[in-house]
């Protein structure tokens, strides 16, 4: 009995055994299933953290082109892009809703073709700039401006490739409009610029030029016939021939006046802008004459008539004078 109890204890200590073996085994496959997987995790990991360094990397290096190209090309993306668009108002345009109020913003316009603008200094609108293309020989340009609004006045000034003013026509007229002849010693490319000096208003501008192969050919311009000889006093003699010379500068009934701005009209005279107006007693129907340089001598057919007075310091007249020139002074006759 004794040993047939020891015999079955023994088959169950086998029995047992081999239980707990079959659970370490499992065991055993669950932590090396698990470590695998742990394994793969870490893989994974792995790859995900370099696929990201690679894109930040890629990025990193399309910023650093991007910004290479920026610094060679000066900007030119803005040129290409919407920010640039043209009429658009960015950061170069200083507020200017058609960008053109500095020189090298200047819109291209064509000889002879009459453009409509508008400046609105309440808008940022103060000037607007033009260039033109003037070809052929040297010759006059001749620039026309009028605007809308009465209650406004604008400016009409004309520029060299340079930059440099060559020519303004003059402040303070009471109508809406200004007119300007200016030679041109050279073809090229000059700059016109049309600004408020007050209000805003809707303008016309058009520069007239004869083109490419004009002839400087001037206008006729009617000329008073010579006054006819003196006769010879008896005995033969001829009369002594003495220059003309003007009124000396301190008579107050021939005041001298300075000649501010000049140009050739439509009827082939000369109109010419005074620096004296009702304060010196110029009226309309007076007459005056251009006198040479810095002399007292009348220059040869610059006689002319006071047309209109416009201010205390301003007079328009009207001469049948070939050229001004350089003549920039006069005298005005309120005494005939």
């Amino acid at each position: 009995m004794r040993v047939r109890g020891l015999a079955r204890s023994g088959w169950v200590g086998i029995a047992i055994a081999f239980a707990g073996c079959g659970t370490l085994g499992s065991a055993t496959s669950s932590v090396s299933s698990t470590a695998s997987q742990g394994a793969s995790s870490i893989s994974d990991i792995k790859s995900t953290r370099d696929t990201v360094k690679g894109m930040k990397d890629d990025a990193q290096s399309a910023a650093d082109s991007a910004k290479e190209a920026m610094g060679k090309g000066g900007g030119a993306a803005s040129s290409t892009g919407s920010a640039a668009a043209p009429g658009a108002a960015g950061p170069s345009c200083a507020g200017d809703p058609d960008c053109d109020g500095r020189r090298p913003q200047a819109k291209e316009i064509a000889a002879n073709e009459p453009i409509t603008d508008e400046v609105d200094p309440g808008k940022g609108d103060k000037s607007d700039w033009k260039v033109l293309q003037l070809g052929g020989r040297p010759g006059y340009l001749t620039v026309q401006l009028h605007w809308d609004e009465p209650s406004a006045e604008l400016l009409l000034e004309v520029f060299d490739e340079m930059g440099a003013n060559i020519a303004a026509a003059p402040k303070g007229l009471p109508q809406p409009a200004r007119k300007l002849l200016v030679e041109i010693p050279e073809p090229g490319r000059y700059y016109l610029r049309v600004s408020s000096a007050r209000g805003a208003s809707v303008y016309t501008v058009l520069a007239k030029w004869a083109g490419p192969g004009a002839p400087r050919e001037r206008p006729s311009i009617a000329r008073p016939a010579p006054a006819p000889a003196a006769a010879a006093p008896s005995g033969g003699a001829k009369p002594a021939s003495a220059a003309p010379v003007a009124a000396a500068a301190d008579d107050p009934s021939h005041p001298r006046a300075r000649i501010l701005q000049s140009y050739r009209d439509d009827d082939g005279q000369i109109v010419l802008y005074l620096d004296k107006g009702s304060d010196a007693n110029v009226k309309p129907g007076m007459s005056g004459t251009i006198l040479e340089g810095d002399t007292a001598s009348p220059l040869a057919g610059g006689s002319f008539r006071v047309t209109s007075v416009v201010g205390p310091s301003k007079s328009v007249a009207k001469s049948a004078v070939g050229k001004v020139g350089k003549n920039v002074h006069c005298v005005i006759n309120l005494v005939e």
